[in-house]
């Protein structure tokens, strides 16, 4: 799944619309539809044309369920336009927002590959238009297709390098840690070397996802915009001292990072 991690939680308790059927209908899909999403850019016209012979153009409405925590079909799917977000599930049965889906991005290929049901839910943020490829002929393209394969290959391997930073990340010590740690896996390069949160999830989303109070994060975050670490604006963070924020989340002391800033 190719996600983008923020977005406020979006409830879905109790939904569930088995394999994306949106009441929508299907629409109809092109060559030039297909090849907005990369893992199909890398395919010739005559592959991309037989492909759409197995491709499905569903639209949602906002609020509308894509994939529910359900068993369901075996099918890769891939926003051509709109917003999703990505939903995991508390064991009180809360769901918390693990990230958004952007016009590209991808998801079910791990049901694709192991036949299990899924373990989030996808919604749709707003209105959105999904492609659906069966299982069969999604496994198929990974397998007969090299450029597809490497490119499924890479990104499976980037979600497990990212799943292996979460769990350093929940094994850190403390609260204010786990947040700093946290903050350093959002952030991205902007042109001129500035570093940028552009989508921060709820302060109750980051409490459920690192295990932690939404006090605590809330706290957190304040003392970093005090201290000029952080600088909030247009409805993103920016992370003004990187370097202070990766000390802190690699357990270096606030008092020795003051008398180093100052030295």
């Amino acid at each position: 799944m190719i996600i983008e991690k923020g977005a406020k939680t979006h409830a879905v308790s109790g939904v569930h619309m088995p394999g994306g059927v949106s009441k929508c209908g299907d629409l109809r899909a092109g060559p030039s539809m297909l090849q907005q999403v990369p893992l199909f850019a890398v395919l010739s016209d005559v592959e991309l044309e037989r492909l759409l012979k197995w491709v499905a153009i569903r639209a949602f409405s906002k609020g509308e369920v894509i994939v529910g925590q359900a068993p369901v079909r075996d099918e890769l799917y891939f926003l051509l336009h709109g917003q999703l977000q990505v939903l995991g599930r508390l064991e009180d049965g809360r769901d918390f927002s693990l990230g958004t889906v952007v016009p590209g991005g991808f998801f079910g290929e791990l049901g694709v590959i192991d036949a299990l049901p899924p373990s989030v839910a996808v919604v749709a943020l707003k209105p959105s238009r999904v492609g659906v490829l069966p299982g069969e002929q999604a496994r198929e393209l990974f397998c007969q297709v090299p450029a597809v394969a490497e490119l499924m290959l890479r990104h499976l391997t980037r979600m497990l390098r990212q799943s292996n930073a979460f769990r350093v990340l929940l094994g850190m010590p403390n609260a204010p840690q786990r947040v700093y740690g946290f903050l350093c896996m959002l952030r991205q390069p902007q042109a001129g070397g500035v570093q940028v949160i552009e989508t921060m999830p709820s302060q109750q989303d980051v409490a459920n996802m690192i295990n932690t109070s939404r006090e605590s994060v809330s706290r957190t975050l304040s003392d970093l915009l005090r201290r000029g670490v952080l600088e909030k604006g247009g409805g993103k963070y920016i992370v003004r001292q990187p370097d202070v924020l990766e000390a802190l989340a690699h357990g270096m002391p606030v008092r020795a990072l003051r008398v180093e800033m100052a030295a």
